[in-house]
């Protein structure tokens, strides 16, 4: 990012909610991945076995998972 002149953690002030977004997380009831860490862990251990779904190209939980990345 370029600087700017100011601070946006000080100097803008939100005036309004324009977004709230909810992100989940669901394994199947027998799934051995009982916590998040388990997810983690299991992630790790096996790349590319994991899928994940969104509700379109440039919405928060695309972003999300895309910044994890």
């Amino acid at each position: 990012m370029r600087e700017v002149a100011y601070d946006p953690m000080v100097d803008i002030l939100p005036i309004v909610r324009t977004n709230v977004s909810v992100a989940g997380l669901v394994v199947k009831a027998d799934s051995p991945l009982k916590t998040f860490q388990d997810f983690v862990d299991y992630a790790k251990k096996n790349p590319g076995k994991l899928t994940y779904s969104h509700p379109g190209s440039g919405s928060s939980p695309h972003l999300g998972w895309a910044a994890g990345n």
